[in-house]
């Protein structure tokens, strides 16, 4: 492919090739050449392998087919197997212009030595979604050309790979029921068929260092799906006062069930490990960790991608090659050339045994397409042997390798945080209620599809679904509140009138507690409890007594029976005027006191005062 990058037309061109006869010698040193540009064909000249250009205006592409005999290769290359720098120069006479480019070629033998090569195939949720998919949208991403067919084409292409299967995948299929299109049911059958090992993905993909870093000690995960299954377009965003569920519940464990691998893997986003995640998500399994994250990675690729980091189990998986893995998934001539590097840089471990193996994984975002297509190719040569996660955890580990720290940004933790506020927010109004799945079932599932790794490719659009979700979350927790008051002045023992208005469909019970910030007031217990109906107000009655005259602040919350607070504190402010029984009761009681003092005062006088002689 040849571009006219500037601003001047180009005329017709020629194109001429050139081969270093020996191998190189490293794969690091084949992907440093071929990313540094040279000015003039170097290695030997192949003679009959020219091309022609036609004249370019600025911005134009053409691209250029050459045919490239291995006659001519045998010609010019030594008979070693591995991979040897490849160089094409472009250039025209009139105006003078020149630009040579690199690649590689790989030349393997059928006895040549092998390396152990390992990948892991994503098939996951897409964000956007709220925990599932719905119906409508199944056929897009399961029908020819869809994101998940085209990744478990990719998983067929090479049955080593590893596929890192989100739950929520199996859920969304299998909550459409009857309305799920043809190509979700066999998406299902030909995932089921599958020879490769299936690791769980947490639900959605969820992005497991943000959600500590928010607060929680493991990820958000809901437990019934009835609501998703009971609306029309299942996975759609909540609303501030959702219906009721049905009666039947749709456990999430009925919707995930499959035959998933012994081995739990946990795969953070790259650069946001902290040792304090390392050692929490290692507890379950291994950990998945790319090259960038941990520290002597030479050492690391010297043993092979199986090693252990402050004590934990962890696969890291080559950052070169896996970013080389992910653009040759793309299209284009950088696709091309980045598969002419990864197959060089393979040929090249595997001739000279740098590393037993290699880990390389194109990440969350490759084009799943392409993909299939780049497995394909490498599962087709007989010098790459495919490995598991299984396998590769299975062998002898590397030492001394130490973790990178990362860490989550406080922008992205924030968020993450208001979001988890306000799913608990509705958690604690829904243990005051008959039926708490039906309040929490819908938040529960945007949340933990909000809190997906998926979102990580744009950030824009995910703070803006993370803040409408928890403005959502936040209205629902405010549907029961405690009204205002017209109670300015308590002059007299009696009750305190509370009124609990309940805006959701469902009865509520609610215990009212009252505290007073001084000893003017007090209350007889302090709570009572009643029950709201739907949509309904009620009033709660607070016995106190008045202890003397004065302003008081009175502060009342809202509870659940089993102490869950919610909604916001209602602070009433009032005048206290002590009866008039009770100042003419402290003031006879004062003037008693003040008599017994005297008297007993007089006494012990008359009796210290000497007698008079008679």
């Amino acid at each position: 492919q040849v571009q006219n990058t500037g601003t001047a037309a180009l005329p017709a061109g020629e194109l001429a090739f050139s081969v270093e006869k020996a191998p190189v010698a490293s794969a690091t040193e084949l992907i440093r050449q071929v990313t540094d540009p040279v000015e003039v064909l170097l290695g030997q000249l192949l003679p009959d392998a020219e091309g022609r250009t036609p004249a370019l205006d600025p911005g134009e592409t053409t691209v250029v087919r050459v045919r490239i005999d291995a006659s001519d290769l045998d010609d010019n290359l030594t008979r070693a197997d591995g991979a040897r720098l490849l160089y094409v120069r472009y250039r025209t006479r009139t105006p003078a212009v020149q630009q040579v480019a690199e690649s590689a070629v790989v030349r393997m033998s059928g006895d040549a030595p092998r390396v152990g090569f390992g990948t892991v195939v994503p098939i996951a949720v897409p964000a956007g979604a709220s925990g599932v998919v719905g119906a409508s949208d199944l056929d897009a991403l399961t029908g020819s050309g869809g994101d998940w067919s085209d990744a478990l084409s990719a998983a067929e292409a090479m049955p080593s790979a590893t596929v890192a299967l989100d739950p929520a995948v199996l859920a969304s299929i299998r909550l459409a029921g009857e309305d799920a299109p043809g190509s979700a049911t066999a998406f299902l059958e030909r995932l089921r068929e599958l020879p490769n090992q299936v690791v769980r993905l947490p639900w959605a993909d969820a992005d497991l260092t943000l959600q500590r870093a928010a607060g929680r000690t493991s990820p958000l995960v809901p437990t019934d799906l009835t609501a998703a299954a009971a609306s029309s377009g299942a996975g759609a965003g909540p609303t501030p006062a959702p219906t009721p569920a049905p009666t039947a519940t749709v456990p999430v464990s009925d919707l995930t069930d499959w035959s998933w691998s012994d081995t739990d893997v946990a795969w953070p986003v790259p650069g946001t490990t902290s040792q304090a995640d390392l050692a929490a998500l290692g507890r379950r399994g291994a950990v998945l960790l790319g090259s960038g994250d941990v520290e002597d990675s030479a050492a690391r690729a010297a043993g092979g991608p199986s090693t252990t980091v402050s004590g934990v189990r962890t696969l890291v998986a080559d950052g070169t090659l896996s970013g080389l893995l992910a653009t040759a998934s793309g299209e284009g001539a950088a696709a091309r050339s980045a598969l002419a590097s990864l197959t060089g840089a393979l040929a090249t471990d595997a001739v000279t045994g740098s590393s037993p193996a290699v880990l390389a994984v194109a990440g969350r975002q490759a084009d799943p397409a392409g993909l299939a297509d780049v497995l394909d190719l490498l599962a087709g040569q007989r010098w790459i042997q495919g490995r598991s996660v299984d396998d590769l955890l299975g062998a002898e580990q590397a030492e001394g390798v130490t973790l990178r720290a990362g860490s989550v940004t406080a922008d992205r933790v924030s968020t993450a945080r208001a979001l988890l506020a306000g799913e608990d927010s509705v958690r604690r109004l829904a243990s005051a209620v008959p039926d708490p799945e039906a309040l929490t079932a819908p938040f529960t599932l945007a949340a933990s599809g909000l809190l997906s790794a998926q979102w990580r490719a744009d950030d824009t659009r995910w703070g803006q679904a993370a803040a409408t979700a928890a403005s959502a979350m936040r209205a629902v927790s405010q549907q029961v509140t405690i009204g205002r008051s017209d109670q300015a002045t308590v002059s007299t023992d009696g009750q305190l009138r509370v009124v609990v208005q309940n805006g959701l469909d469902q009865q509520v019970t609610v215990r009212v507690t009252a505290t007073v910030n001084n000893g003017r007031l007090q209350f007889d217990g302090r709570s009572t409890t009643l029950t709201v109906p739907a949509r309904a107000s009620n009033q709660a009655r607070l016995g106190f007594r008045t202890i003397a005259n004065g302003p008081a602040q009175v502060v009342l919350t809202a509870s659940a029976p089993d102490g869950a607070q919610f909604g916001q504190p209602s602070v009433r402010r009032v005048q206290v005027q002590a009866g008039f029984d009770l100042v003419v009761a402290v003031v006879l009681l004062t003037l008693l006191a003040a008599l017994l003092a005297l008297g007993v005062h007089r006494n012990v006088a008359r009796r210290r005062k000497p007698r008079p002689e008679a």
